[in-house]
This record gives structure tokens, C-alpha cells and sequence, in this order.
């Protein structure tokens, strides 16, 4: 990992670990990756109000193409822990670019999401019903509060794999969850990367290009006031423009894999 790779780990929320399973049902995890990034990104992204600049994203799937074969849960689990950790040491070694940072919650918590979980590719027609790990790894610092899955107690099982705490639950859940801890983070510390900081401004010669390109797309947008401050969510009146318009509506499309 290069410092340009490290930034695709940067400003994500949580992991989440494909492991590989061993047996039938290999195969299917090259069809996981595309189908679940698909989901989550509809489920999390809102245009015009979700931010994602400088690569901000609800999740970031891991999916090596080498790697050990799991057998059963446990296996699983303390794959993606010794996965968790080595990224996470390595990313710590490397200096991060402006506005780019390795956020608590991505080092406290994962997604694990195994072979032994999906048994057909029926599972795979309503993934909202997916079962999923979410593992504590016992990291703590940084955070704006101990994480605990009181919230989701009723849609969740608790469990105890590779020696790690968590629960078991369906993809849905776990998504409205990390959502639910985004939202506490962003009270607690505001948002991160701070969105004016990163985009600048007339007087942060650096990223004027950035501005100039902000300040051009609001003027399209027959934006009537003065120095715009700020990311779109700020100034973009959401009852007029409901979608994506322009360039957005490109890169909306190109998000989807």
C-alpha cells in the first residue's frame, strides 16, 4: 500500500471483510462486492445533502483476491481481524493527504460478511435480508462514545466469534446503524473532513480551482447570493433540485459499479 492507495481507505466509516469461504459455495463472493457496494451506496447517499468530498463513503469493501479459504465463522472472523489489523498499521505508517484521515469507527468496528452466511444465491435477490457480522475489534480511542448495539437489539443476535464481541444481523440493519453512528460522530465533532476547509475559498489560493468550479455550478443554479461557503448541501435548494443535475448526475451514474 502507497500513500495514493491509502487514501481509498481514508474518510470511510466502517470495513467491511469479504472472507472466502471454503466448499460449494465459492463463487458467489465475486458477484458480493458489486451487488452490495449497489445497495449501500443508494441506501446512504442523498443528492445534494450527503457529503463526499475528498472520498467520503459509508463503507469500504475489502475483498482480496488471495487470500486464506475460511471453513466456518470463527475462522472467518479472525481472518478479517488480521486483515483489519495489518491495513489499519499500515495506513498508520503512512502520512495522510490534506483532509484525509483514518476515522475512529473504521479501527473500532467491521463488517464481516462470510460464505457460511449466504448458503444459495436466492439470498442474494433481497440482499436488504443478508445476514452480516458487525464485530467490535475492541479499539476505543478517538470515539465520541463506547459503541454498543442496544439500538438494534431487537433486529440483532449477540455473538462471540474469533474472540471478538458483536451480533448477527441482516445488511439493512447494520447499514441504518453505521448511518445512526455517522450522525453521532458529526454532532459530536462536526463533520469530518471539514467540508469549508476542504473545499476553500477566494482566499485559500490552493483550491481556488475548486472554488471557481463550486462557484460556477452555483451560478448555473442561479445562486442570488454572495461568497459561497461551504459544500452544495449548504447553499442548494433541495425542494427545486430533487436530483442530480449536470456533471452531478454523472458522477451519480458512475458511482454505481
Amino acid at each position: 500500500m502507497d500513500s495514493r492507495e491509502a487514501t481509498q481507505f481514508r474518510n470511510k466509516t466502517v470495513p467491511l471483510y469479504l472472507p472466502i469461504a471454503d466448499g460449494p459455495r465459492r463463487g458467489l463472493e465475486q458477484m458480493l462486492p458489486i451487488i452490495i457496494y449497489n445497495y449501500i451506496y443508494r441506501r446512504w447517499f442523498q443528492p445534494y445533502r450527503t457529503s463526499i468530498y475528498q472520498g467520503q463513503f459509508i463503507i469500504k469493501i475489502i475483498h482480496p483476491d488471495h487470500q486464506v479459504l475460511t471453513s466456518d465463522l470463527d475462522s472467518a472472523v479472525s481472518l478479517a481481524m488480521r486483515m483489519h489489523t495489518m491495513i489499519n498499521d499500515r495506513l498508520d505508517s503512512i502520512e495522510a493527504e490534506p483532509f484525509y484521515t483514518t476515522l475512529p469507527l473504521f479501527i473500532a468496528i467491521m463488517i464481516v460478511v462470510t460464505g457460511q452466511l449466504y448458503p444459495t444465491c436466492g439470498i442474494l435477490r433481497n440482499i436488504t435480508k443478508m445476514s452480516v457480522l458487525v464485530m467490535a475489534t475492541g479499539e476505543q480511542g478517538g470515539l465520541s462514545a463506547s459503541i454498543t448495539f442496544d439500538s438494534i437489539a431487537n433486529g440483532a443476535k449477540p455473538i462471540c466469534v474469533g474472540g471478538l464481541n458483536g451480533v448477527e444481523t441482516d445488511l439493512e440493519t447494520a447499514i441504518e446503524f453505521f448511518m445512526s453512528l455517522e450522525k453521532r460522530k458529526e454532532a459530536s465533532f462536526g463533520p469530518q473532513p471539514d467540508p469549508v476547509a476542504a473545499l476553500g475559498s477566494p482566499a485559500c489560493s490552493p483550491r481556488q480551482g475548486r472554488y471557481k468550479q463550486s462557484r460556477s455550478y452555483a451560478d448555473r443554479l442561479r445562486w442570488m447570493g454572495d461568497t459561497i461557503v461551504g459544500p452544495r448541501s449548504e447553499w442548494v435548494d433541495t425542494e427545486e433540485y430533487k436530483r442530480w443535475a449536470s456533471g452531478g448526475a454523472y458522477v451519480d451514474a458512475g458511482m454505481m459499479t
